[in-house]
């Protein structure tokens, strides 16, 4: 998996893409979970690149979504393809982030989480 991470408005996104399996999500946990513990505790995960989502990748998640709402702040999910989409709603994972279509409307929604 590759991880691009970009900072607007004090807002962390990663831009992931390619898969998110057992491999790939040491180096996830390590590189995101770390900027988490340097003070970003508002994350933005862009899905729109993974192309495979497996049990680990989902875990993940989870993990980092405890570790970021343990510092008071939250994660919003966007752009997740069919299949991707597909994982998280038979996992039931729109119970527990927001998901969204798109990083604009993941900004708009995490602003407006933050000012108010």
């Amino acid at each position: 998996m590759e991880l691009k991470t970009i900072i607007h408005d004090n807002i962390l996104i990663v831009r992931c893409s390619g898969k998110m399996d057992a491999l790939s999500v040491v180096e996830f946990k390590k590189t995101v979970g770390g900027m988490v513990e340097a003070g970003k505790k508002h994350v933005i995960l862009d899905l729109s690149g993974i192309d495979f989502l497996d049990s680990s990748g989902l875990g993940s998640m989870v993990s980092l979504l405890k570790l970021v709402r343990s510092k008071g702040g939250d994660i919003k999910l966007c752009g997740p393809n069919g299949m991707v989409r597909s994982v998280l709603e038979l996992t039931r994972f729109h119970l527990l982030f927001d998901i969204l279509d798109n990083c604009q409307q993941a900004v708009a929604k995490m602003t407006e989480g933050v000012a108010g």
